[in-house]
């Protein structure tokens, strides 16, 4: 079930027989140098091939520190157990020989080939080779790497650090920087040599992919204006890690991407796809939309909206999803009052509709908590009153507790990880649950089973959770019936059970998934993610001490193709509980309460604002009646049902279809506000508030069929704020003068309306508290 892709190169479009400009090459006393208008790739003969100069030509600035590279830089690294199961590592700077030959490829593109011999594992020499081909093309922002493995069949690989950008640091300010990591949505980190100067060793980024990571990429941006980067262009889900991390001897850093061979293949390998080296003027997003090029053409984007894809009523209809964790008996009522307080439609996802304990002894799921006759009856009132609910259940933990777990022997197909997988990842389950092997037989057709009884309860959704956003194990246990371990086990495990039950649903029902991850992109109608209130979320709680903030890396790519629900921001502060815990337990979430009872007014309003920015559908999470009918909760409502009526009103209702043109860069004064970090099973002694200064206006911009470029403004304040903007020429093109025509919607009946003003391609005015503005750009 691995999707393939069609062409694994740079992903430009051809055009005709337009002559390409050709690269050049040429051989300095100790570089190897490789060029093109827009930038240069110098590799050296003295550090045994490794890269020490990515240069922007345009701009003349160089990302790499060149001497440090070619002190302490290496290219690649490979991880390697000898036959008495002895684990090692070499580089390209410890082989004996390096050569390189250079030859023509297609499209004007020229094929630079690296060759180590003389290999030494250990203090042992043993004969084999490493072959690294760049692919350096005429025209256009990155190069493709590839690598090819040839070593004894006594030494098996356990792991492949390539390419390696080492010494990345440019001479400009280090208030300038940021590093953009694929951590679910995306993730930027501000002034991150400075920070992680500070840090040690607990500075080091280790993403996996996919799961965690959502997209294949990272980079560094340096100053203002350009950017270099690496992503790996593998259309079959291979497992990798994305790794940023510092010189062993400096405050520069090293970006790199681990890649993982098959248990059974000792000796020779290849990763089978390229990865990418690039530099280019702009910041992440301009990065995000050289990948596109690549990913829009992969297998996992022929479905969705830009596909021409068929959604269901479910994922399509406008309206405010809330996260209920009830009985049948308060479903109705709680959709009932939610939609009269926000007045939008309200589509219920149901956390707590099955027989067992959330998080409990799963999977127990049937028959509904209230009986099915009951549910039936709920179920009914709520479609008679026109609100659609998705049910959900885990795609991947089972409780020794559960009379499945007894009757059908679940401990025979308990996911049994690889030895390189490591022990924490199990670990990281709830209430002791365990993760089962989803590339079982038994498994999948367990599932596929459940949702069959699903369909039959009459929901318009499904929700397989904690499947498509887990870390990738890699399953060594023989008795299961799949193969060995390989790179895209898991990816491959996991599209099978989702393509099995995809056919199930047909067009009427609609298939969600935690995330967002590419990988799983075609087989699922919508992600559900708390990536906009990652704060909240602990998303970055191993390194809070660095300045992170949450980025629409992946909407940058795929908006068009996915659907997002989130940011499970809820009223309350506590996490949601289902009834049938215990009371002690219950408690604990409230706890501390000098903590948890204060009033993150503002928080919500970021989480919010950010989904609606970033093209989300709303989600609203643990909502009950009487939260509507608490004081404190009126003003966070009302800026919610500003943004609702906001996203339906005209053009912001087509801005779901449009073209993603990514965040303002916004000039205004900072407010300083409180982050509840409040994580999923977290204790109380881990709670905690952090003070942050952020911006209080927010915008990102569209292209929208038929009217040309709109932008989105978000005023979180309470009090009206100045603010500034400017339109990059390299990303937007307009034409002069601008007119604006504005919509205003607030928490105080959208009135008064913003001040809008245009002089060229800068942009300002005065946005009035707790708002959103539509602008259309005329």
């Amino acid at each position: 079930m691995t999707p393939s892709g069609r062409d694994n190169r740079n992903g430009e479009q051809q055009s005709g027989n337009t002559a390409r400009p050709r690269p050049g090459f040429r051989q300095e006393s100790e570089r190897l140098v490789l060029t093109n208008q827009t930038f240069s790739l110098a590799f050296s003969t003295a550090a045994n091939g490794t890269l020490v100069s990515l240069f922007h030509r345009e701009l003349q600035r160089e990302i790499i520190d060149p001497a440090e590279a070619v002190a302490e830089g290496i290219l690649w690294r490979l991880h390697v157990t000898t036959g008495d199961d002895k684990p090692s590592s070499f580089t390209n700077r410890t082989c004996g020989a390096f050569s390189h030959s250079l030859s023509p490829d297609r499209d004007q593109a020229l094929r630079l080939r690296l060759e180590w011999t003389e290999l030494r594992v250990g203090a042992a020499h043993v004969p084999g080779k490493i072959v690294a081909t760049i692919i350096f093309p005429g025209a256009g922002p990155c190069a493709l790497f590839e690598l090819e493995i040839e070593l004894p069949q006594h030494i098996s690989v356990t792991a492949v650090e390539f390419p390696c950008l080492c010494a990345v640091g440019s001479s400009e300010p280090l208030t300038e920087e940021s590093l953009f990591l694929p951590l679910s949505g995306g993730v930027l980190v501000s002034e991150p040599r400075m920070a992680m100067s500070a840090s040690g060793p607990s500075a080091r980024w280790q993403i996996d992919y996919p799961g965690p990571a959502s997209l294949q990429m990272l980079g560094y941006c340096c100053g203002p204006g350009t950017t270099a980067w690496i992503d790996s262009r593998d259309p079959s889900g291979s497992r990798k890690s994305f790794i940023a991390d510092q010189m062993a001897h400096s405050n520069r850093l090293l970006l790199s991407i681990t890649h993982h061979p098959p248990s059974s293949k000792p000796g020779v390998w290849s990763p089978g796809y390229p990865s990418a080296v690039g530099v280019l003027r702009g910041d992440w997003f301009e990065a995000a939309r050289v990948y596109r090029n690549w990913a829009s053409r992969q297998v996992w984007c022929e479905r969705g909206w830009g596909g021409g894809r068929r959604l269901p009523l479910l994922t399509s209809s406008y309206g405010l999803w809330a996260s209920y964790w009830g009985d049948a008996r308060g479903a109705v009522a709680v959709a009932r009052s939610l939609q009269r307080l926000v007045n939008a439609p309200v589509k219920l996802d149901w956390r707590s509709w099955h027989h067992c304990a959330r998080n409990g002894a799963y999977p127990d799921y049937f028959p509904p908590r209230d009986g099915a006759e009951v549910f039936s009856d709920f179920k009914r009132q709520l479609s008679d009153a026109g609100m659609l609910t998705q049910l959900s259940l885990d795609g991947l933990l089972a409780s020794p507790e559960s009379e499945t777990w007894q009757n059908d022997d679940l401990q025979q197909y308990a996911l049994a990880p690889a030895s390189h997988t490591p022990a924490e990842e199990i670990a990281s389950a709830p209430s002791g649950l365990v993760p089962i092997c989803p590339a079982t037989t038994y498994w999948r057709e367990k599932l596929v089973s459940f949702c069959r009884q699903l369909i039959e309860l009459r929901t318009e959704g499904l929700h397989l959770e904690h499947l498509a956003d887990a870390h990738p194990f890699s399953c060594a246990q023989e008795q299961h019936g799949h193969p060995s371990p390989t790179p895209s086990q898991w990816a491959d495990a996991v599209r099978s059970i989702l393509a099995d039950i995809r056919p199930l649903l047909g067009t009427r029902v609609h298939l969600a998934v935690d995330g967002p991850c590419e990988t799983f992109l075609d087989l699922s109608e919508a992600f559900f993610s708390t990536h906009p209130a990652a704060e909240r979320e602990g998303l970055f709680a191993e390194h809070k001490h660095l300045r992170c903030a949450p980025i629409p890396l992946f909407s940058a790519v795929y908006h068009d193709y996915a659907t997002l629900v989130g940011p499970g921001a809820s009223l309350e502060n506590p996490r949601p509980h289902d009834p049938l815990w215990p009371t002690e337990t219950v408690r604990e979430l409230r706890e501390p309460s000098s903590l948890m009872d204060r009033d993150y007014y503002t928080q919500f309003c970021l989480e919010v604002a950010r989904a609606a920015l970033w093209g989300h559908q709303l989600l609203l999470s643990n909502f009950f009646p009487q939260q509507g009918r608490a004081e404190r909760n009126h003003p966070k409502l009302a800026f919610l049902a500003a943004v609702l009526r906001a996203q339906a009103w005209g053009v912001g209702a087509l801005l779901p279809y449009s073209e993603f043109m990514g965040p303002l860069i916004i000039e205004c004064p900072p407010i300083s506000l409180d982050l509840l970090i409040n994580p999923p099973g977290s204790a109380p002694e881990q709670r905690e508030s952090i003070r942050r200064s952020v911006p209080p206006v927010l915008g990102s911009a569209w292209r929208v069929r038929g009217s040309g470029i709109t932008l989105t403004l978000v005023n979180i304040h309470h009090q009206p704020v100045e603010f500034a903007t400017q339109l990059r020429s390299s990303r937007f093109s307009v034409s002069l003068p601008i007119q604006l025509i504005g919509r205003t919607f607030s928490e105080d009946g959208d009135v008064p309306g913003a001040t809008l003003r245009a002089s060229g391609t800068d942009i300002g005015g005065h946005l009035p508290a707790r708002s959103i503005v539509l602008v259309t750009l005329r």
